[in-house]
């Protein structure tokens, strides 16, 4: 058995849901929280059908909603929020049930490579807003000196 914090709302969608199902008393307590109509604990299989039903509800009414979505893909997402959020990576280990750090680490690796993207993009804007006729002063049209983002990129590469 794997402990999951869980944020307060949470906990009470989840203490709302036990008792509307009549699992919060004790003679409940062995059976499974997410059931499938059997009454069977929900399989990997189940969840991922129920997500893709709501994806494909939601794809009907925004047609540019396009991304993958998966029960990986919400994993690897909280993965990342929590790395963003600056979470040790033993946690976010731990969190995600990883049995090394190492396997965690690609949470890292993938975030340096956003960074680095974000960089590039800057610098692209930057350049642009330098090249522009009325921006020869080095200053944007927000009034801010140009920082020379290009060795800024570079040097976080």
């Amino acid at each position: 058995m794997r402990a999951v914090p869980l944020m307060d709302t949470t906990v009470q969608i989840l203490c709302d849901y036990l008792r509307e199902n009549n699992l919060d008393s004790p003679e409940h307590f062995d059976k499974p929280i997410f059931q499938n109509r059997q009454g069977q604990r929900l399989s990997r299989s189940g969840v991922r059908y129920i997500l893709e039903k709501y994806v494909k509800a939601v794809r009907v009414n925004h047609p540019g909603f396009t991304q993958p979505v998966s029960p990986h893909c919400l994993r690897h997402t909280k993965g990342m929020h929590l790395l963003q959020s600056g979470v040790p990576l033993e946690i976010i280990r731990d969190f995600l049930g990883h049995v090394d750090v190492k396997t965690t680490q690609i949470y890292a690796r993938a975030n340096l490579e956003m960074k680095k993207r974000l960089l590039r993009k800057l610098l692209m804007l930057h350049q642009s807003l330098r090249s522009h006729p009325g921006n020869r002063t080095n200053r944007c049209s927000n009034g801010c000196i140009h920082c020379n983002a290009e060795e800024a990129t570079n040097a976080a590469m």
